[in-house]
């Protein structure tokens, strides 16, 4: 298991990831994507969701849509620096 600060740095290097490689205006997050990338499945999600909420403003990533089914959650980032 992770401490707590070496796995917000996971998920800023992931979000960074995510930035630099998409084309478009806004990025989806959910924790599989993540999980898929750094492969593990054992994921915290609250560690991960507390994460990105803390990291999001700092990358200039404003929450536009939160979609949620079956207890899946994701969410649409605008990419403030491309608008």
């Amino acid at each position: 298991m992770m401490i707590r600060e070496e796995f917000k740095e996971r998920v800023r290097d992931w979000l960074e990831y995510r930035i630099k490689t998409t084309r478009g205006m806004t990025i989806t997050v959910s924790t599989k994507k993540f999980y898929n990338w750094l492969g593990d499945p054992n994921i915290n999600r609250v560690e991960f969701w507390k994460s990105v909420e803390e990291l999001a403003p700092e990358l200039g990533l404003v929450p536009i849509e939160c979609l949620s089914r079956n207890k899946r959650k994701r969410v649409v980032y605008l990419i403030q620096s491309r608008v």
